[in-house]
């Protein structure tokens, strides 16, 4: 006997045949999507295009687990894998045909929007601990353990999302604070209009897909683009970067969205 698994498809064959062009193309940047991110994005794009879905995926706010497998099934260009860890540099090749590439690519950002300096954006994330590294100190010869006093034996993590323009002027800071629930304590003596970001379902730092979408927010607020007046926003393809959701609040607001860390064969990421 053979599953039908026709039976729980809920988009069009044509609709079916984007979602696996776009799980493809995430795979050839080198942030593939888990079975979790894959059905996260599908419920959102099932929601935004108004496709009846089923109770079970609105309660948990993704499709199911059958509905995936039974999707891959259907596209057996599609497979479950174990990446290989790529460090960044491996991964963007740095090399003279692929720096070109990429220029290439944002020159024609820069003929679409025909935007100066003042709207062309970099974004970057870094992560600050709260307990520096201790650098070695002088001590006694032979002895095996020697301890250094700081503020706690463990730091945590804070991420902050920084946004320079091509002319030198920034927009006010994100920062994502190790905690479920924001205390506005935690922006004293931060520049005026620093957004505070935490993550109410793990407590963590780290960047997630629907905080992202919050920073672009951030930006539409504060650089104020739109399509009559767009703005260019280089930054690079981390997997928290590339949900439904963020692609189409960039392409209502005219950001458009260029990628670092691509190769020839990797088609650039714009919003546009």
């Amino acid at each position: 006997m053979v599953p039908n698994f026709r039976q729980r498809q809920v988009f069009t064959s044509e609709q079916e045949e984007m979602i696996k062009d776009y799980l493809l193309d995430c795979s050839l940047r080198f942030h593939g999507l888990s079975r979790s991110d894959a059905r996260k994005f599908v419920y959102d794009l099932a929601v935004d295009n108004d496709v009846e879905v089923p109770d079970s995926w609105v309660v948990n706010r993704r499709s199911g687990e059958k509905w995936l497998s039974g999707f891959m099934s259907r596209h057996p260009s599609l497979s479950l894998r174990k990446p290989e860890a790529t460090s960044i540099a491996r991964s963007a090749a740095f090399n003279k045909q692929n720096v070109q590439f990429f220029f290439n690519e944002l020159g024609k950002a820069y003929k679409e929007t025909k935007v100066n300096g003042s709207r062309i954006y970099n974004l970057d994330e870094s992560g600050f601990t709260t307990v520096q590294s201790i650098g070695k100190v002088i001590s006694p010869t032979g002895k095996k353990q020697i301890g250094q006093i700081v503020s706690r034996e463990r730091g945590e993590l804070t991420t902050c999302v920084g946004i320079v323009n091509a002319m030198g002027n920034k927009l006010p800071p994100v920062l994502i604070f190790p905690r479920k629930r924001l205390n506005e304590a935690f922006l004293h003596g931060c520049p005026e209009g620093t957004l505070g970001l935490t993550n109410p379902d793990t407590g963590s730092a780290w960047m997630t897909g629907d905080l992202f979408e919050k920073v672009i927010e951030h930006i539409v607020k504060h650089a104020k683009p739109s399509k009559q007046d767009p703005i260019v926003l280089v930054m690079d393809n981390h997997v928290s970067h590339c949900g439904y959701g963020i692609l189409k609040m960039a392409k209502e607001n005219g950001i458009h969205i260029v990628t670092l860390h691509t190769s020839p064969h990797i088609t650039q990421n714009s919003a546009s």
